[in-house]
C-alpha cells in the first residue's frame, strides 16, 4: 500500500511517529487503516497510497475489539493446530474479519460469542501472557 519494500516497511514501522499496531498477532502486527492513512497524509512528502491492495479485505465498521490470528485461537481453545484448522472451517465458527498475507484475523468478541454458544471455555490468560 505504501509502495515500499519489506525492508523499508520495517524501517517505517519502527519510526517514533508511525502509529502503533492495532493488534500483535503471532504471525505479525496488524494496523488500523485509518491510522495508516492519517500517518501517510501527514507526511511532508505525502505518499500516493495504492489502496487497490485492500480490495479483498472487507471494510470494518467501528472497533472490532481485540484481534486474534489462528495461533491465538489455537491457544485460546487449547487444541492442536489440526483440530483448530477443522474448527476454523466449521460453518458455525465466525468468519474472519480479514484474510491477510500473514493469515486471517478474527475479532476476539466474535470468537468469545462462538465459544459461549458452543459451550466451550476459552483460556484468555494465554493472550495476556503472549503480550508480555
Amino acid at each position: 500500500m505504501l509502495g515500499v519494500g519489506r525492508a523499508r516497511a520495517g524501517q517505517l514501522v519502527r519510526q517514533p511517529d508511525f502509529p502503533p499496531p492495532a493488534a500483535q498477532l503471532s504471525n505479525g502486527s496488524v494496523w488500523n487503516l485509518t491510522d495508516i492513512l492519517a500517518w501517510a497524509g501527514a507526511r511532508t512528502h505525502a505518499r500516493d497510497l495504492d489502496l487497490s491492495v485492500l480490495d479483498d479485505i472487507p471494510e470494518l465498521s467501528g472497533d472490532p475489539g481485540r484481534l486474534v490470528g489462528r495461533r491465538e485461537v489455537e491457544l485460546l481453545i487449547g487444541r492442536s493446530k489440526t483440530q483448530v484448522n477443522r474448527l476454523l472451517e466449521a460453518h458455525d465458527f465466525p468468519q474472519p474479519l480479514a484474510r491477510l498475507g500473514a493469515g486471517s484475523v478474527w475479532a476476539l468478541p466474535a470468537v468469545q460469542a462462538w465459544a459461549a454458544a458452543a459451550g466451550r471455555e476459552l483460556n484468555l490468560d494465554v493472550l495476556e501472557q503472549e503480550q508480555t
